[in-house]
């Protein structure tokens, strides 16, 4: 079961990193890429439970199943329809399969209370980390949108200098040339001492 997970860690390494070197890929394919991802993390909350319910006659510990849970919350951004489906799923065959691998009912009840806090406070951090996110990546995207703007108002009043800036020669060009006869007026003569 070991083995199964590193090769499903690997090959998920590999097309994440793949994914992520071709730009093109990623904007047409993102859908399919997070559909992936999905995929990937039922597998890996899957097999933490079914670890954890054939590990009941050796060792009776939950470990692998937690540690698959908070790995989820604290790794992966989801919606929560999507970790509730994600936990959902694998904490019910948990929950179903205990009572037929685990023959102490004290360490059964154990299990159940353990379950529930753990699974409490995965659902609380994966939800804070996720409003985070999202918080971030609206921040950003109104950072992106207010740099545009200020970039294009710099850009039309760089315009609008240049404009100034031609418009005063020009004022001070007929500001020292006389307007009936096109030579320079007093003020051009002072200037000039």
């Amino acid at each position: 079961m070991y083995m199964f997970m590193i090769l499903i860690n690997i090959g998920f390494l590999w097309g994440t990193a793949k994914f992520e070197k071709d730009k093109k890929r990623k904007e047409v394919n993102f859908l399919a890429y997070e559909r992936a991802f999905q995929l990937y993390a039922m597998v890996f909350m899957l097999w933490g439970c079914i670890v954890t319910l054939a590990d009941q006659r050796l060792y009776g510990q939950l470990m692998a199943f937690v540690v698959n849970m908070i790995s989820i919350s604290v790794i992966f951004y989801f919606s929560n329809r999507q970790m509730i489906i994600l936990y959902g799923i694998s904490t019910l065959l948990l929950f179903a399969g205990l009572p037929f691998v685990q023959p102490s009912s004290e360490v059964l009840a154990g299990h159940y209370v353990n379950l529930i806090v753990f699974l409490f406070f995965s659902w609380v951090a994966s939800r804070i980390l996720y409003v985070t996110y999202c918080s971030n990546f609206h921040s950003r995207i109104q950072l992106k949108q207010s740099n545009q703007r200020l970039e294009e108002e710099i850009t039309e009043n760089k315009r609008v200098h240049v404009e100034l800036e031609r418009a005063n020669k020009e004022l001070q060009r007929l500001s020292l040339v006389d307007v009936l006869t096109g030579i320079p007026n007093r003020r051009a003569f002072e200037q000039l001492q």
